[in-house]
């Protein structure tokens, strides 16, 4: 799922005029050609090849923020700690398209949704991405992206700014500002009430087989576990078949060695820089980003999870 670390068909839009407006309603609410959309994708992933590749915290803070920018922060300084080599992957988002998002708080901050094609993987993925601004003469700001499937892209309204949602919002299997906690409690027990509430989707089962997978190459000297945190709700969207959520959570992965033996890390990798012992237990820490669509009846469905490890402790 992961196409760029730190560590170690486009879709046609309707063009609307280069200002700012008001909408029926009266709020205010951006409107954005899809060239100016293009022109904010490629500023996005120009700066974040050089902040990365550098390193350079400031830069990283000219276009991300909110908890994309606390992840991605907290990854370098992961990097910086463990010595890794300063690469990072170049790539762009062609063939972006981008959604307004119609403002209720009557302030200045300006919301675009954003959907585009990734150049580095294969045809059928997508980059899903929510900018904020804080007034027209405001510069964006990316404050979630994760990569989905094509075919589970929402059906953005092309006609009107798409409609957020109140985090209290009732009328739904679940409202917008419990869907972080149910996905960590669905991730962390498939079994649960609450891991039933969801349908079964291949990114749900994405996690449940790298873990596997996981205990499996450890199973020689301990065993695995993880333990999900929930974090916050990044924007609820009205969709068609109900809203589309767009949240956070944090997972610790640990590693607890049994009765004789430990855990030591490869001569050759970033983290015996760090940690060149031997352990009884490790705990690598991953911030997470998902997107859900919550039906007006039904299963939840994950979409989306994108996770980049943030920490590691050895003990």
């Amino acid at each position: 799922m992961s196409r760029r670390t730190l560590l170690a068909g486009g879709v046609t839009a309707v063009a609307l005029p280069t200002i700012i407006g008001c909408t029926p309603d009266g709020s205010m609410t951006p409107q954005i050609t899809r060239k100016e959309v293009q022109a904010v994708q490629d500023r996005y992933a120009h700066r974040l090849f050089a902040a990365t590749r550098t390193r350079d915290r400031e830069l990283l803070r000219t276009i991300e923020g909110g908890p994309l920018l606390d992840r991605d922060l907290a990854t370098i300084d992961l990097a910086d700690r463990l010595r890794a080599p300063k690469t990072a992957e170049e790539y762009t988002l062609p063939n972006s398209t981008g959604y307004p998002v119609r403002s209720t708080t009557g302030n200045d901050q300006q919301q675009l949704i954003t959907v585009a094609d990734y150049s580095s993987t294969q045809r059928d993925w997508r980059d899903l991405a929510l900018y904020r601004r804080n007034g027209p003469a405001g510069e964006w700001l990316r404050v979630y992206g994760a990569g989905l499937h094509s075919a589970a892209v929402p059906n953005f309204d092309h006609d009107r700014p798409l409609s957020p949602l109140a985090p209290d919002v009732a009328g739904y299997p679940a409202i917008p500002n419990a869907i972080p906690s149910l996905v960590a409690n669905a991730l962390a027990d498939p079994g649960s009430a609450q891991g039933r509430m969801f349908d079964d989707s291949d990114i749900r089962h994405r996690y449940a087989m790298t873990l596997a997978a996981t205990r499996e190459h450890a199973a020689s000297v301990g065993t695995v576990t993880r333990s999900y945190r929930p974090g916050p709700l990044v924007i609820a969207i009205a969709v068609e078949v109900g809203y589309l959520a767009l949240g956070c959570f944090d997972y610790d992965e640990t590693l607890t060695a049994r009765h004789g033996r430990h855990i030591t890390f490869a001569r050759r990798s970033p983290q015996h820089t760090a940690y060149p012992g031997t352990y009884h237990t490790t705990t690598a820490t991953y911030g997470a980003m998902f997107a859900a669509v919550v039906p007006k009846r039904g299963r939840v469905r994950m979409i989306s999870g994108e996770q980049r490890q943030t920490d590691l402790t050895a003990d």
